[in-house]
């Protein structure tokens, strides 16, 4: 009986070393090129959070009505969409390489000029020419993952550049939230611009391009010995993969336009608390995705993890009708969607890279990256509208019911999923 209770407390003290062990062992394996991504999108992201405190902004300094508000960022997402197209042409096109430097260093002077916009229509065209600018280099990084990583690694190798973001994120938004609280929101727009220009300079001084230009030398070698592929425009299972990853986008994207407006409204929460709560956001992510993303790829889990998390980002919604508007509710909320963005997003990424051929890999990943800039321009109006005439508690309803639609459509697709596309 001894022996056991002692064998008992050996294990109980040995867990917290092989939990560390394991979480250790999930970033084990990625190539150098991938760490150095990480490190770039870590430095960029730190300063791009101004997106999240724009809505704020927008009502609370310069006066827009929440539907006016709603219609400025729907434009980040019109010249997202814009960006993400010319983005993925321009891959297939010249590579991804000069695509990512040259979007990382232009946006950073249009976000210097933000803060000197103050009008509904001048915001409107500014934003849509920063976002298409900035969002080049989504469908390029999200391409250069299949030339710097292991065709097994892919999903943690997109999860690591997903920690980066969420790193930076809450680095970020704990910081530029006791910033645009003490300062003012001119100097959100300043570092945002300093971070995407420094980022640039980090990825031209350590980034090289001589694989890029080995791989595509092979992959016009291997093109030439294989079937003819086909367009992802009509890569039916595809289009359909599409839109139920948009139904589950829209609740998401609630977080970057109503949710602010509601956590000060409703919950009176200040830039600084509410910066906190996003930053306990992108701790999470921190803390769990890597280790989840190994297991389950490991397991060979992608397209049930997808289901699962759109379920989960369907219940960090209703909560708040099931319980009411309270601090605690948003962050039980809070803890659902980061594990249903975790078992969802760097899923959805590499399901989307595995359809591609390296022929017409710029083509899938900007369609993917399409998709969610289009709920981008359509999702902030809608849930600010939504919020104007019926209130919060239709719109976390709307966002519950298509979160569920998404889930009941993608453990459908699940059942005829297959990598690469093409004629043969």
């Amino acid at each position: 009986m001894r022996r056991r209770i002692g064998s008992l407390a050996v294990k109980t003290l040995d867990m917290p070393k092989r939990i560390a062990s394991q979480w250790i062992e999930s970033f084990a394996g990625l190539s150098k090129e991938v760490w150095l991504l990480f490190l770039i999108t870590l430095i960029n992201r730190s300063g791009t959070v101004v997106i999240i405190f724009l809505s704020i902004y927008l009502t609370e300094q310069l006066g827009f009505s929440k539907s006016q508000a709603g219609i400025v960022i729907g434009c980040f997402g019109l010249g997202s969409v814009l960006g993400t197209w010319l983005g993925g042409y321009l891959t297939d096109k010249l590579g991804y390489y000069y695509v990512m430097f040259g979007s990382l260093f232009a946006v950073g002077f249009f976000f210097f000029g933000m803060g000197y916009i103050t009008t509904f229509y001048a915001f409107c065209t500014f934003v849509t020419i920063t976002a298409a600018v900035g969002d080049m280099y989504n469908p390029a990084s999200q391409a250069s993952i299949a030339v710097y990583s292991k065709t097994e690694n892919h999903s943690r190798a997109l999860s690591l550049i997903r920690l980066a973001i969420n790193l930076g994120f809450a680095v970020g938004s704990g910081m530029v939230g006791l910033i645009a609280g003490f300062y003012g929101y001119y100097w959100l727009f300043i570092i945002d611009g300093v971070t995407c220009i420094v980022a640039a300079l980090v990825f031209l001084l350590i980034m090289d391009n001589i694989k890029e230009k080995v791989q595509q030398k092979k992959d016009v070698d291997e093109a030439e010995h294989t079937e003819i592929v086909r367009s992802p425009y009509t890569d039916v299972w595809f289009l359909a993969f599409m839109v139920f990853l948009a139904l589950a986008a829209f609740p998401f994207f609630q977080l970057f336009t109503a949710y602010p407006v509601f956590v000060k409204e409703e919950l009176m929460f200040d830039e600084a608390e509410y910066g906190a709560i996003m930053a306990f956001n992108g701790i999470l992510l921190f803390i769990f995705e890597m280790p989840i993303i190994h297991y389950l790829t490991q397991k060979n889990k992608e397209m049930i993890s997808l289901v699962i998390g759109a379920f989960l980002i369907a219940l960090s919604f209703f909560v708040f009708n099931l319980f009411g508007f309270y601090t605690w509710v948003a962050i039980v909320a809070m803890v659902l969607i980061v594990f249903g963005e975790i078992l969802n997003f760097p899923f959805s990424t590499s399901v989307a890279l595995s359809r591609s051929h390296p022929t017409n890999r710029g083509m899938y990943m900007g369609l993917f990256s399409m998709t969610f800039s289009f709920m981008f321009i359509f999702s902030p109006w809608m849930g600010m509208k939504v919020v104007e005439l019926y209130g919060y508690h239709a719109l976390w309803a709307l966002a519950g019911i298509t979160a569920m639609v998404s889930t009941i459509g993608l453990y459908f697709l699940s059942k005829f999923y297959q990598p690469v596309f093409s004629d043969g």
